[in-house]
């Protein structure tokens, strides 16, 4: 349907490497400096506008690096070298993105995996307008969407359901996730690596695990002395 919108798609893209020569060297570094650096920094302009909190989008910065390394074996292009993981991405663009933010925020007082595997699998360059438009409307649906989610989920007496931007924007991923795991059959057909399984599943315990027992024990033991001064009065 899309290449009748646009003849120029339906095209195999070509291979792209970008860990071909990982020497640290200025000129290795000059030479990674492209368009996607001002996307990068942009982009988290974008998210740290929407999340508004520092620490947590640098959370997800490092996150979204740890994803790249787990899945470079199904999209080539998330393969890097280390410097421009973590030195170009997460402390150059990704940084100067939140920062610009934050100094937004102060001055004004106004208090990231599928568009990579749609545009792998619709065999769409990263400037298609497509994938720009794509963007655009994900992020204009999601500052309204996370203020309403906020919203329930801190005063759910006001706020008895979730709003219609929430709704949307996960109907929005919903399909997302439905049209690539369409398309995406047989294309990635090499397994999961083990050592990465094994990092994943180590790092979903543990973020399973810390809430439990820095939230979860001392909330229930706070109830049961509540209970047990009750049980004594009566």
């Amino acid at each position: 349907m899309m290449k009748y919108l646009d003849p120029n798609l339906g095209k195999p893209l070509p291979e792209k490497n970008y860990a071909e020569d990982c020497d640290f060297t200025a000129t290795n570094i000059w030479n990674a400096i492209d368009i996607f650096c001002l996307a990068h920094a942009l982009g988290w302009f974008g998210k740290a506008l929407i999340l508004r909190d520092y620490w947590f989008c640098w959370i997800l910065s490092i996150a979204f690096e740890f994803a790249e390394y787990s899945l470079q074996h199904q999209l080539a292009n998330f393969a890097e070298c280390w410097w421009d993981h973590w030195i170009l991405d997460v402390l150059i663009c990704n940084w100067l993105g939140t920062y610009l933010v934050l100094m937004l925020l102060a001055v004004f007082l106004a208090a990231e995996l599928n568009p990579f595997y749609l545009k792998t699998l619709l065999w769409m360059e990263p400037d298609h307008p497509f994938v720009i438009a794509r963007l655009a409307g994900v992020f204009l649906c999601a500052l309204p969407a996370v203020r309403e989610l906020y919203q329930y989920v801190s005063d759910p007496r006001k706020a008895v359901r979730m709003g219609q931007h929430v709704w949307l924007l996960l109907a929005t991923i919903g399909t997302e996730l439905l049209a690539i795991t369409k398309w995406s059959r047989g294309q990635f057909s090499e397994p999961l690596p083990l050592k990465v399984r094994w990092a994943w599943t180590l790092g979903g315990a543990l973020l399973v695990l810390y809430p439990i027992v820095q939230f979860g024990i001392p909330s229930a033991r706070r109830y049961l002395r509540r209970e047990s001064r009750k049980l004594k009065k009566t």
